[in-house]
C-alpha cells in the first residue's frame, strides 16, 4: 500500500492487476482437513480484505484459487470490490459462468479491456473434487471469442492468462488483437515463486510481450504504457522489491491486526483508493526527543540527522527514488515527493517504524527492536553503489538504551 501511494502520488493512472492464484496455497488432489480449511480460508480472506483495501482493478482465478470448490470462491467474488475474472470455466449443462469474463476499466481517457482464461488441464482427481458439475473450456478458442467482442469496446487489450508457457505463446500468435498478456507462472496448477533470469519477467512472442513477476507478494511487476491515439505504441517493464526499503502502511497493519484477532476488517462504503490520502500518524523526532533526550541528542550526532543536503546539493531532493530513504514516512505521511523537506532526514521512526499510539501509552504500544534487515533497505549496494557493513555500522549508529 506505501508503494501505490506513492505511485498514485505521482499522478500516474494506476491500472492494478492480479494473474490469479492468490487466494490458497498448493492445490492437494484430497480435500484438506477442517483445521486447515478454517486456517486457509481465514487466511485468505485476510488478502481479499487487503486487495479491497489496495483497489485493484481485476483479479483472476488460477488453480489454486479452486482449492475450496466454487462454492467458497463464489463468496470471495461476492465481497470483492473488484471483478474476478474467468472466461472459460463454466456449468457443464447450462455452459453459464462463474464469473465475469471480461472488465473494460477507464484510466485517463484509455479504456483497457482486460480479461482471463485457465488451464483446461487440471489434475482429473483435483478436478473432479472441486470443479464437479462444470468444465473448462479451450482457453484459445475462448480468447478468440472474448477479443472479438472486447476490439470494439476499448483501446487496449490485456489478458491475465494462467495456461502453460507453450500455450501463452500460442495465443499470442493466435489471438493477435492482444496488446499485452500477464503469465502467473503457472506449472501445472502450481505456481513459480521466483522467476527464473533477468529475461523471465518479459519477453516478446510474436511482437507482443508476455510479463511475469514473482510471487508471494515479494516483488510487484510495473508495466509503463507508451500510448499513441489511445494504442499502445511503447512500453518498458521493471519490478520492485517490497521489502525492506518500503515502510508498513499503518492502515494495512491495522487491518492484520484486526484479522487476527478474529474480527472483520471492514471498509467504508465510499473508500476510493485511487485518491487515497496521507495519514498524519508520525511523531517526528523532536516528540521523540521530548522523552528520549539521551537518544536525541546521539541521533542529532549522527549522519542519519544530517543527509537531507545531499540530495539538495545534486538536485535530487523531490527525486522519489531518492526520497524515501531520505525522509520519513513516503507514501504514508506526503505521497507527493516535492514535499519531503517537511519530513527530511533519516529520523527515529524511519528505523523503528511507526506506531502512533506509543507517545500516549509507551508501556503497550512499543516499538520493535532495529534489525539488519531493517539497515539493508536504504544501505543496499545495489542502490547505493557503496559497501555497508552492518556491525560497524551500528557502532556508529546505535542509539544509547534507554534507562530500564
Amino acid at each position: 500500500m506505501t508503494y501505490l501511494q506513492q505511485l498514485r502520488g505521482l499522478g500516474y493512472p494506476v491500472l492494478l492487476l492480479d494473474g490469479g492464484d492468490i487466494f490458497f496455497r498448493t492445490i492437494s488432489r484430497k480435500a484438506p482437513s477442517p483445521t486447515d480449511q478454517r486456517v486457509e480460508l481465514a487466511e485468505a480472506r485476510k488478502i481479499l480484505a487487503a486487495y479491497n483495501l489496495f483497489g485493484y482493478d481485476a483479479v483472476a482465478i488460477g488453480p489454486q484459487d479452486l482449492q475450496f470448490g466454487l462454492a467458497e470462491l463464489m463468496k470471495f467474488r461476492d465481497e470483492a470490490r473488484f471483478p474476478i475474472l474467468c472466461a472459460n470455466l463454466v456449468d457443464t449443462i447450462s455452459k453459464k459462468r462463474y464469473f465475469q469474463p471480461y472488465t473494460v476499466i477507464e484510466r485517463g481517457g484509455v479504456r483497457f479491456g482486460v480479461f482471463a482464461i485457465i488451464q483446461n488441464r487440471l489434475n482429473p482427481d483435483y478436478a473432479k473434487r472441486v470443479i464437479a458439475s462444470s468444465e473448462l473450456l479451450p482457453p484459445i478458442d475462448v480468447a478468440k471469442q472474448i477479443v472479438a467482442e472486447l476490439k470494439d469496446k476499448c483501446d487496449v487489450i490485456v489478458a491475465l492468462s494462467h495456461l502453460y508457457e507453450k500455450t501463452n505463446v500460442l495465443l499470442l500468435e493466435k489471438v493477435p488483437e492482444i496488446d499485452a498478456l500477464i503469465d502467473p507462472s503457472s506449472q501445472y496448477g502450481n505456481k513459480i515463486i521466483w522467476v527464473q533470469g533477468a529475461n523471465g519477467y518479459l519477453q516478446e512472442f510474436h511482437g507482443r510481450p508476455r510479463l511475469r513477476i514473482d510471487g508471494q507478494g515479494s516483488r510487484v511487476g510495473v508495466f509503463e504504457m507508451e500510448l499513441a491515439n489511445k494504442k499502445l505504441v511503447g512500453y518498458q517493464n521493471f519490478n520492485v522489491p517490497l521489502e525492506p526499503h518500503l515502510m508498513n502502511h499503518p492502515e494495512v497493519d491495522r487491518l492484520l491486526k484486526s484479522m487476527r484477532r478474529g474480527r472483520k476488517y471492514s471498509l467504508p462504503e465510499d473508500h476510493d483508493p485511487s485518491k487515497m490520502l496521507p495519514v498524519d500518524v508520525v511523531l517526528g523526532h523532536e516528540a521523540c526527543g521530548a522523552c528520549h533526550e539521551q537518544q536525541y541528542a546521539f541521533w542529532k550526532s549522527t549522519r542519519h540527522s544530517n543527509n537531507f543536503y545531499t540530495l539538495e546539493e545534486n538536485g535530487d531532493q523531490t527525486r522519489a527514488d531518492c526520497v524515501g530513504c531520505h525522509s520519513l514516512a513516503y507514501g504514508i505521511s506526503y505521497v507527493n515527493p516535492e514535499h519531503a523537506e517537511r519530513f527530511k532526514e533519516v529520523q527515529c521512526e524511519s528505523c523503528h517504524g511507526i506506531v502512533p499510539d506509543h507517545a500516549a501509552d509507551p508501556v503497550r504500544y512499543r516499538y520493535d527492536k532495529v534489525s539488519e534487515t531493517t539497515c539493508w533497505g536504504c544501505h543496499n549496494p545495489d542502490y547505493t553503489k557503496k559497501p555497508f557493513k552492518y556491525r560497524d555500522a551500528m557502532l556508529e549508529a546505535s542509539c544509547p538504551k534507554s534507562p530500564g
